[in-house]
């Protein structure tokens, strides 16, 4: 109980955690048959004035927090094309982001961002990043280099950070149109048809990446590798 069972736990847990993220990065830019109408995040922050980075923030996963941009690509809900504020001009929000920024910053830029066509706004609720479209308005993640939309859980797959609480979100559970098959490309555009989030997806079963464990110990593996070792090793203490 007090030693294999503890390891066993925290091998699954970041298990878990390595699972979400690696999901959730790749996910959170993309689209589904559906554009959103309104986002709130499912990370939540201890203290909105704490930099993101930072311990203070109680985000899962601070420390993968980048410097980097997001853009935000607005649509008419009715029709599903790219929202023109002027004749010719596509709405795409680019905000630039920097991990030191608190949930307020993040709120503030976006908002600022936002104020020409005042098509989106941003607040928080409960410590959660909240992304609310204006009437007639839908909108989708076209980029995000900074992970920042990720570890807030916005337009993620899953919720959760550990093997206890990992968990489909509910929108998707409820709407399976919300899954990000494709891609926003450069034109604002998210095309039926398009499977190249999916195919991301399915190849990070075969993908050598970063995993770290609760005591910061890092390997270099698959998650299928890591599984694995995890089992193996219970198999030879039992």
């Amino acid at each position: 109980r007090d030693h294999l069972l503890g390891e066993y736990r925290e091998r699954l847990d970041t298990f878990a955690s390595t699972v979400a993220w690696e999901v959730n990065r790749i996910h959170r830019q993309g689209t589904g048959l559906e554009k959103l109408t309104s986002a709130l995040g499912d990370y939540r922050v201890h203290r909105n004035d704490a930099p993101l980075n930072s311990a203070l923030s109680g985000l899962p996963w601070a420390d993968r927090l980048q410097a980097g941009n997001f853009t935000l690509a607005l649509y008419d809900s009715t029709t599903g094309e790219p929202l023109y504020t002027t004749p010719g001009t596509q709405t795409m929000l680019d905000i630039n982001f920097d991990p030191s920024w608190s949930l307020e910053r993040v709120v503030q830029e976006i908002n600022s961002a936002a104020s020409n066509g005042g098509n989106i706004t941003a607040s928080i609720v409960d410590g959660r990043l909240n992304l609310q479209a204006k009437d007639g308005v839908s909108f989708g993640v076209a980029n995000d280099t900074s992970g920042v939309l990720a570890g807030l859980g916005i337009n993620t797959f899953f919720k959760g950070d550990n093997a206890g609480n990992l968990a489909v979100r509910d929108e998707i559970v409820q709407n399976l149109n919300l899954i990000n098959a494709g891609a926003i490309n450069g034109g604002a555009e998210g095309n039926e048809g398009d499977t190249s989030i999916a195919l991301q997806l399915a190849q990070l079963k075969n993908k050598k990446i970063t995993i770290t464990s609760s005591t910061g110990k890092k390997t270099e593996q698959t998650m299928l590798g890591y599984y694995g070792a995890y089992v193996t090793k219970v198999g030879a203490d039992t």
